[in-house]
């Protein structure tokens, strides 16, 4: 059963040696930029937030949070891609197994945050990783999201394809297709945000960009069903002006 044994599977298979040693070595679209950050988040998230991150939000747009982005038609677009790397699980692309495609990430090679999901079953406990990396294991306090290791899965394979690849995203959008189903930490579990000591400025000032994403992802759908000839003409002319040549281009690993 998918439900049940794929949350066991990921928290015990999920190790620093496997990311290290099997899988790193493998080769309507208009968006309100006006729109309050403070929107993306509760009353008890935003409460919840340190308050120099608090301030920093109160009151501003995506187009003051973040002023060095001129256009936005790129977040729609990451919206439409960030789900591509599941191509691994088919055999021109690896057919590695589910446990190493889906589910919620978190980094390996130090404590595991109760703020993982089902962390309550103890999956993990079967994990090498929870007797070998305690702590802050193999990072440091404060060392930026972008230092760990991420549990291995569509979403890292996807960020390095765009990250070696010929395209026109910035970097604002790899980061959020790595760390779009990183829930522990941009949509944790009873408001307790997880692996917070390794966040630095730049993550807590990116963490609203992810919410933008994760509003739009699993749990928004719409009964009204868009045009397709419409939807597919402006996605395609996303593609065309980001994707040199309308190719994403996803490599096949390599053993």
């Amino acid at each position: 059963d998918p439900d049940n044994d794929l949350p066991q599977h990921v928290h015990a298979f999920q190790t620093a040696e496997a990311l290290i040693g099997r899988f790193l070595h493998r080769d309507g679209l208009a968006l309100r930029a006006e729109a309050g950050v403070e929107q993306l988040f509760n009353a008890a998230e935003l409460a919840a937030l340190p308050e120099q991150v608090r301030a920093r939000l109160e009151g501003a747009t995506l187009a003051e949070l973040y002023p060095h982005i001129m256009e936005w038609d790129w977040l729609p677009l990451v919206g439409l891609i960030h789900d591509l790397g599941k191509v691994i699980a088919l055999r021109d692309y690896g057919e590695l197994p589910q446990w190493a495609v889906v589910g919620d990430t978190f980094p390996v090679g130090c404590a595991f945050s109760d703020s993982n999901e089902f962390s309550q079953r103890q999956f993990y406990a079967n994990n090498p990783d929870a007797k070998q990396y305690p702590g802050l294991g193999l990072y440091t306090l404060r060392c930026g999201l972008e230092q760990l290791l991420m549990s291995w899965g569509h979403d890292e394979y996807l960020a390095r394809m765009l990250e070696r690849g010929n395209n026109n995203l910035p970097p604002e959008a790899v980061y959020i297709v790595r760390f779009h189903s990183f829930y522990p930490w941009h949509t944790p579990k009873g408001g307790i945000r997880g692996y917070s000591e390794f966040a630095s400025d730049h993550d807590w000032k990116m963490l609203p960009l992810l919410r933008a994403l994760q509003k739009a992802d699993l749990y928004s759908k719409s009964r009204e069903l868009p045009s397709f000839e419409a939807v597919r003409a402006q996605y395609s002319a996303l593609i065309d002006k980001y994707f040199p040549g309308g190719r994403i281009g996803l490599a096949r690993p390599t053993a």
